[in-house]
């Protein structure tokens, strides 16, 4: 049986992971990005990297760069989505050799998955938990064909492979129209000197609402506003393109492995008037 370790506290240092997959000879591991990015960035984890059999990212949306880096490196990288609620894993990748491989997880056995027509995931099997513990007793909220809400948006493309989009309490209206802030940050993370992007939305007196973006640039990268924003032009319809692109503050930290959403809103209040933008 192949040995797994998964390192799931931030505060655990890669010298720690290292020295778990060489003591016990560990061959499949699973990894959130910021821990990829930091692995493929030091060169005694590449090398101890290279000789896994498995390798498998979930937690969070995953930087296209990452993948080209570990692709070009030949790593044995598996995208995943998944849930507490349904045990961990609920769909999967085969080994990504190419990008467009990235969105591409079919759905596991003991597990089935549909959308929703507001285009929720929802989800159900042998693997469903028991429910949410309340004082004495257990709380399960499924509907009455025990599908249970993910809360979670996404598409079954062709093939009967599942590309997830967003969360769905992450979406706005900005003029009438749904902005995903995750499909934004797929595209400002596929240029390859961003690191990191959140996007948020601010109140707006015309449209009620519309998206800006913190980004944080990769040590030693140079890039600019009008070079970002041409990117973003040649894939998104203007609505959707922030109003503002602002350095990443040191404020804005993960919580775990997370940027908190809350905390970016209260920070663009404030980058607003201090206008610490992206030059």
């Amino acid at each position: 049986m192949a040995k797994a370790f998964s390192s799931l506290y931030e505060n655990d240092s890669l010298n720690f992971i290292l020295a778990i997959i060489k003591r016990y000879h560990v061959t499949h591991t699973s990894l959130v990005p910021t821990q990829l990015f930091r692995i493929l960035h030091d060169r005694e984890a590449r090398g101890c990297f290279q000789n896994l059999k498995a390798i498998l990212i979930g937690g969070s949306s995953m930087p296209e760069a990452l993948i080209k880096h570990a692709i070009k490196l030949k790593w044995p990288i598996y995208t995943t989505y998944g849930l507490t609620e349904m045990a961990s894993q609920v769909a999967t990748t085969d080994r990504i050799t190419r990008e467009d491989q990235l969105h591409r997880a079919k759905v596991l056995k003991y597990r089935k998955l549909k959308i929703s027509s507001e285009g929720e995931i929802l989800v159900k099997g042998e693997t469903l938990f028991q429910g949410y513990v309340k004082g004495q007793s257990l709380s399960r909220p499924l509907d009455q064909q025990k599908w249970f809400a993910t809360g979670d948006l996404g598409q079954m493309n062709k093939g009967k492979t599942l590309t997830v989009t967003g969360r769905k309490d992450n979406m706005f209206i900005s003029g009438g129209e749904n902005i995903q802030p995750e499909e934004i940050e797929r595209y400002l993370c596929q240029l390859t000197d961003v690191e990191e992007a959140v996007v948020v939305p601010i109140p707006n007196e015309e449209y009620g609402a519309r998206p800006v973006a913190f980004v944080k640039l990769r040590a030693g990268s140079k890039l600019s506003q009008q070079k970002l924003y041409a990117h973003l032009e040649k894939y998104l319809p203007r609505f959707k393109i922030p109003e503002y692109v602002f350095n990443w503050p040191a404020q804005l930290k993960k919580e775990p492995y997370k940027t908190g959403r809350k905390k970016a809103a209260h920070l663009a209040q404030y980058e607003l008037v201090s206008q610490s933008v992206l030059n």
